[in-house]
């Protein structure tokens, strides 16, 4: 396959992404990747990085990785999140990711429950950055050899909530001098610890003899060049673009736990798997040799539980002094005036928390927070995460690399979305800026909109997070959502949220008010102009909200937002319908798709209605409070 680049950028990108090897070997990588802040308190500009001798050098392009700002409010700065969170919003701005540590006072017991149960989901830690390698390739050839014997190898065997690694415990027992030493030499406790198999799984050894016996004795006892011949093929198909392995989801479906068996399983496999390698930038190392050598299978487990469903972390009981505070995320978004969460309604992993439960080595791919809303996670308990952000004004850069990288895949996956985790310092040393920053347990993260964040486990996890929006979505957020809706449907109407933001307006500054205005007037004018021609067309109309309620004796004013349906969807787009909509045809179609379906088919239209839940009239009421807002 050919590809032609648009620019040098782009051809620089692609060779730092398949031409940089780096080395994990030695503990001193992290320490030259970051670039420490003299000090927290301050703001670390990444133009620039001052010496101890307080010598400034100037870095032309960005070769090391970088740390955002970490605040530490006191007492009273931290009584207000929505107040603390716009006095730093213009310094986080270029970041796009700050760390927030408490007052030393802010100590709430975690309150997640230990008995609560979930199926976790696996994640294969080699396939984060490229979905084939050395150990996907010998699995192949494992698979292969298997098939022509009759076997089949359809999922993975595993001990403890780990997958083995069969081509790992290939190589182990060949190292101790194949089968025969092992068991001579009672070597199987060994070949346990080296596959990350924790001492107490029951009956380990003898498990893991059968699994070597079923799986891997016929193909071990192969000469040479029958292993050579297979390899051969396996790569033979891999070039042809039929990599079995390549294929496979990053993420599959995990076990089932309770979370305090989720906490035991995590708490062993770190506790072989880290070897004394405890400290952050270890571990750290450690992870990114894993993904970028792929020499090892690693299956690690998480979990994201909807806290409506499994419970908050932070205290809810009104006796707790942080039942309230408005730092507890369980609350953030219940009827908040400081943010606008509550015109969007709720939506599950959107505007209501999240609990979030890891271990050693779980992380996520580059991520990034949709819709124009803000995300905040706070570590409840458990060992060290690190964070990885890229802000926005590099998030295209980003997003470049990730299509490009995904190229390589020979799998159907998208390019055009990939999940992938590009190591930080392969983006930096091609000259996309990456800030790193360590979430030690009772801090906060707070990553920006349209910024791209990944993190890292160091261990058992369990923290909270919740997205909300401030009042500059109507700035940024808008844009963002409307050209999400050419490629997916939303979870939400962005014509309502503007008009129900429009109807609570008074508390907002002069600028959010004229764009509200920009906005609305959009609307109306597509509004007009789509009912005008359909009614030109010979369709009839009808309005649902007529301003009063008539099925009350007593004439008073309906909001006309509670007549909208809640998720009445388009039948072509699959757009939440919230203004208008066009029934008569098969399906309830938005007043664009009917348009044209309707020229395009040229229906008769004598039996087709327009539904029209908000009156012209009243957005026109809209416009003129907010003008007068503004005037006054």
């Amino acid at each position: 396959m050919m590809i032609l680049f648009a620019d040098y950028s782009s051809l620089k990108l692609i060779f730092f992404l398949n031409d940089v090897t780096l080395d994990y070997n030695q503990d001193s990588t992290i320490d030259e990747m970051v670039e420490e802040t003299p000090s927290h308190s301050k703001i670390h500009d990444y133009k620039t990085n001052t010496s101890k001798q307080g010598r400034s050098t100037e870095i032309p392009t960005i070769k090391s990785i970088l740390e955002p700002p970490v605040f530490k409010p006191n007492n009273k700065e931290f009584s207000n999140l929505a107040r603390y969170l716009k006095s730093i919003w213009s310094q986080v701005k270029q970041y796009g990711i700050c760390k927030i540590i408490p007052p030393a006072n802010w100590q709430p017991e975690c309150k997640a429950n230990d008995n609560i149960q979930f199926v976790s989901d696996m994640q294969y830690v080699e396939k984060l950055y490229q979905r084939s390698g050395p150990n996907s390739e010998q699995l192949n050839c494992i698979k292969k050899h298997l098939t022509d014997q009759g076997i089949e190898l359809k999922q993975i065997p595993s001990l403890g909530g780990i997958e083995i690694d069969l081509p790992r415990l290939s190589k182990i027992i060949q190292q101790f001098g194949g089968l025969q030493q092992v068991i001579n030499r009672d070597k199987w406790n060994k070949v346990c610890e080296a596959l990350y198999i924790p001492k107490n799984v029951p009956h380990r050894i003898t498990k893991l003899q059968e699994y070597y016996y079923k799986y891997l004795l016929s193909y071990d006892t192969l000469k040479d060049d029958e292993k050579a011949d297979i390899l051969k093929f396996c790569r033979k198909r891999t070039k042809e673009g039929d990599d079995v392995s390549a294929g496979d989801p990053l993420n599959v479906q995990g076990r089932y736990f309770m979370l305090s068996s989720f906490r035991r399983m995590s708490y062993n496999f770190s506790e072989i798997a880290t070897k004394g390698k405890q400290t952050p930038k270890k571990l750290e190392n450690e992870f990114w040799k894993l993904i970028e050598n792929r020499e090892l299978h690693v299956s690690v487990h998480s979990a994201v539980l909807d806290t409506k469903v499994h419970g908050s972390g932070f205290p809810i009981q009104k006796s707790s002094p942080y039942s309230r505070h408005s730092w507890n995320l369980c609350l953030l978004n219940n009827n908040n005036s400081d943010f606008i969460s509550n015109h969007f309604g709720t939506i599950s992993g959107l505007t209501s928390s999240q609990l979030k439960i890891s271990m050693l080595f779980s992380s996520i791919p580059w991520s990034l927070s949709k819709y124009g809303f803000c995300t905040i996670n706070y570590s409840h308990i458990g060992s060290p995460k690190i964070w990885y952000c890229v802000s926005p004004k590099h998030s295209k850069d980003l997003e470049k690399a990730m299509k490009l990288s995904a190229l390589n895949f020979s799998t159907a996956e998208s390019s055009d979305n990939p999940s992938i985790l590009i190591p930080p310092n392969m983006l930096a040393k091609s000259g996309i800026p990456v800030f790193r920053v360590v979430q030690d347990p009772k801090e906060f993260i707070i990553i920006l909109p349209s910024a791209y964040y990944s993190f890292m486990n160091c261990g058992y996890n369990c923290s909270e997070e919740i997205q909300f929006v401030t009042t500059n979505w109507i700035t940024e957020g808008v844009k963002i959502c409307k050209e999400l809706m050419i490629h997916e449907q939303l979870p939400f109407s962005v014509e309502k949220v503007i008009i129900s933001m429009a109807t609570a307006s008074e508390s907002y500054d002069r600028s959010i008010c004229q764009h509200l205005i920009h906005e609305l007037t959009i609307i109306r004018n597509s509004e007009k102009a789509i009912i005008d021609s359909l009614l030109k067309l010979g369709l009839k109309m009808s309005t649902v909200q007529d301003g009063e309620d008539k099925k009350s004796k007593a004439k008073h004013k309906v909001d006309p937002l509670s007549m909208i349906p809640k998720d009445q969807r388009c039948g072509k787009c699959n757009q939440i319908i919230s203004l208008s909509m066009v029934i008569g045809m098969d399906d309830i179609l938005c007043l664009n798709d009917a348009i044209r379906v309707i020229q395009r088919e040229n229906l008769r239209c004598n039996n087709l209605k327009i539904i029209s839940y908000i009156k012209l009239d009243y957005i026109e009421e809209l416009l003129k409070k907010l003008q007068n807002q503004i005037n006054e």
